[in-house]
């Protein structure tokens, strides 16, 4: 539940992970573990869940973890302004797939994670009858400003992969098709937008290559680039004037990608940015929370 540290704004956005990680995380923490030493052979995270838990838990632990994000955001909504959200990773509101087995192939591995992150909507549970949330996945709002946005991802696609899978041509042709429905939903509604006005991006993640390295020992991904390569090819070709992300943990603050500046909102109840948006000349100022940025420069 935020601390909010800031009075007289207009808007809210909340880029994602307002469900509760308290039960799964430990067992990602686990399972990061042992996809590092192994490397292959993986089972996927569900089968590796039910080993641990028992068959059924798992849903049950999204229920639970699900009631804590919608009361994330009744409280956002309380404040009586718009809210504009995009689902994170944590927020179980994945797009369906009918494939079954998705560690079976290549294929089926990277059909299954497209499926997901096409979802349209975020979860119904979390949104529905909350008058001042707008759900952004996939959306647009303009109004004094554009805004649209995009979340799910929690690290690089890394849809270039799709050339060197081991699949038919057919398929690989299918999955190349499959994947750039992403950024040309996303082109869309960046045609929709008013040229006229500032205009701001939502993604969960923020760009690959900007405020999106890992620092931790114990995570198999440690030193390495985390951030989304759609949100990064987005931010490169369309140019929008704010890119604002969350998802890495270990940074927070602003950078410059191309024209695009970048904001990391930063991890915690505390961790928030203040945009401050002159309407007229299209100009900002961003104010972050002191004692945040402290605590993050301490972690170096």
């Amino acid at each position: 539940m935020p601390r909010i540290h800031f009075k007289d704004f207009d808007y809210i956005i909340q880029v994602g992970d307002v469900c509760s990680d308290k039960l799964l995380r430990p067992l990602y923490k686990k399972y990061f573990q042992l996809v590092k030493k192994l490397k292959d052979d993986v089972p996927n995270f569900d089968a590796f869940v039910n080993a641990e838990l028992g068959v059924g838990k798992h849903e049950k632990i999204l229920e639970e973890e699900t009631k804590v994000g919608r009361r994330v955001l009744e409280y956002l909504n309380s404040f009586g302004v718009p809210v504009f959200f995009v689902p994170g990773n944590w927020d179980n509101s994945y797009g369906p797939t009918k494939i079954k087995d998705m560690d079976k192939n290549d294929y089926t591995y990277w059909k299954t994670w497209l499926d997901w992150w096409l979802a349209r909507h975020s979860n119904e549970k979390l949104v529905q009858g909350l008058e001042n949330i707008y759900d952004l996945q996939f959306g647009l709002y303009s109004d004094k400003f554009n805004v649209l946005g995009f979340g799910l991802i929690s690290g690089p696609e890394r849809l270039e992969r799709v050339k060197k899978l081991k699949v038919s041509e057919e398929k690989r042709k299918k999955l190349k098709e499959y994947s750039d429905k992403i950024p040309n939903r996303l082109s869309m509604l960046w045609k929709k937008r008013d040229k006229k006005l500032i205009s701001i991006f939502i993604s969960h993640n923020v760009p690959y290559g900007v405020l999106d390295k890992v620092i931790d020992k114990n995570n198999y991904a440690n030193g390495k680039h985390a951030g989304s390569t759609v949100a990064r090819n987005f931010c490169l070709r369309h140019k929008p004037d704010i890119c604002i992300g969350g998802h890495i943990h270990e940074h927070y603050g602003r950078r410059k990608l191309g024209k695009t500046v970048v904001i990391n909102s930063g991890f915690g109840r505390d961790a928030q940015v203040l945009i401050d948006i002159n309407e007229k000349t299209k100009k900002f100022k961003t104010k972050f929370v002191d004692s945040v940025v402290k605590k993050y420069r301490k972690k170096g």
